[in-house]
């Protein structure tokens, strides 16, 4: 589609809104901006900090001719946690306090930070292909793995010294087990390159830790970890949440979430992951405005969860009992805290 096409069909877009559905999407647009900070963020910002630090002190030393031991590598920080933890929208948060990774959404050949996601299923050759069209390269050609990586390679040598790597774990699920050495090797090489040593930043589900199984990569890596909700300790920050939510929408909280119950129900339908609880929130608040309430009600959660769930029956938010044993999403015992008993028999 050229320019012209596509400034046609937004123009056309933006004619077929009224004035209550735009004023509607301003509410839904601060909503969704809106981000939970958490102390999870100091340590991202932190680790971040220390990566610039580890690129401009290489930099320094290549400058002075002394680029010996540690002065020679980079540096990776792995962010782990289960989908829908926020692990991305974190990452991308913090991203935008550095002045050093302007127009990095924007104009990636001029920002030293890319980002890529992960194929899946993994090859190293599309990866590299990947990598390449991040920094700026984009080609319709299927390369041989070899002319890919050579390619990737000299299009981050002297430009590109962050790489963030999403659903990481897609590293680890090549049925050959020759690709996942293979994979750990590239990370370790990007990391080690002698030409041009980059830091990464990998972000995915918690096994991708296997990556770092080699002492080698373990010595050159940091780990934060994205927990799972405890009621018991974030009860308070997830009701302090929902009520800045619905001042920003302009609706009235009505006090949904004032029954432990209910926060307990919320936690569980999200997986006890912050991100899906605080998207439901959203939904639900969004609900709420498309019926033009001026208040949330526990029916606009439970139509949020079943729009997700598509199951009417067992809605976690509404079901009189059963809930706490009911499928939800991801569905495995330990993310729900209950007994692979209890899971075993909900699934017969």
């Amino acid at each position: 589609m050229t320019s012209v096409q596509t400034e046609g069909a937004l123009a056309r877009l933006h004619a077929s809104r009224t004035a209550e559905k735009v004023a509607r999407d301003a509410k839904v647009s601060r909503l969704q901006a809106a981000y939970v900070a958490m102390s999870r963020d100091e340590r991202i910002f932190r680790d971040i900090q220390e990566l610039v630090s580890v690129s401009a002190r290489h930099h320094q030393a290549v400058a002075e001719g002394k680029v010996v031991g540690r002065l020679a590598e980079g540096r990776t920080v792995m962010v782990t946690g289960q989908s829908g933890a926020g692990k991305t929208r974190s990452l991308e948060r913090n991203f935008e306090k550095f002045p050093e990774f302007a127009n990095y959404r924007t104009d990636p050949g001029s920002c030293p930070l890319i980002s890529v996601q992960v194929p899946s299923p993994f090859t190293l050759r599309q990866f590299a292909q990947d990598l390449a069209a991040a920094a700026g390269f984009r080609t319709d050609l299927v390369l041989r793995e070899n002319v890919a990586w050579s390619n990737a390679r000299s299009l981050i040598r002297g430009r590109i010294s962050f790489i963030h790597i999403d659903e990481a774990h897609n590293l680890l699920e090549s049925n050959n087990p020759v690709e996942i050495t293979k994979a750990r090797s590239t990370l370790r090489n990007l990391l080690t390159y002698h030409e041009w040593p980059v830091c990464l930043i990998l972000s995915g589900l918690p096994h991708m830790e296997v990556l770092a199984q080699d002492f080698q990569t373990f010595r050159r890596r940091s780990v934060i970890r994205f927990h799972s909700i405890n009621l018991e300790r974030d009860r308070a920050l997830i009701r302090a949440a929902y009520n800045n939510f619905c001042d920003l929408a302009g609706v009235n909280q009505a006090g949904v979430l004032d029954a432990p119950e209910t926060v307990e129900r919320l936690v569980y339908a999200s997986a006890h992951q912050f991100g899906v609880c605080f998207e439901l929130m959203h939904d639900a608040i969004t609900n709420a405005l498309d019926l033009s309430k001026t208040s949330v009600t526990l029916d606009d959660f439970a139509t949020a969860y079943f729009r997700r769930d598509g199951d009417a029956s067992s809605n976690i938010m509404t079901m009189t009992e059963g809930w706490r044993g009911a499928k939800t999403w991801p569905a495995t015992p330990e993310i729900l805290g209950i007994s692979p008993g209890t899971w075993k028999a909900t699934q017969s």
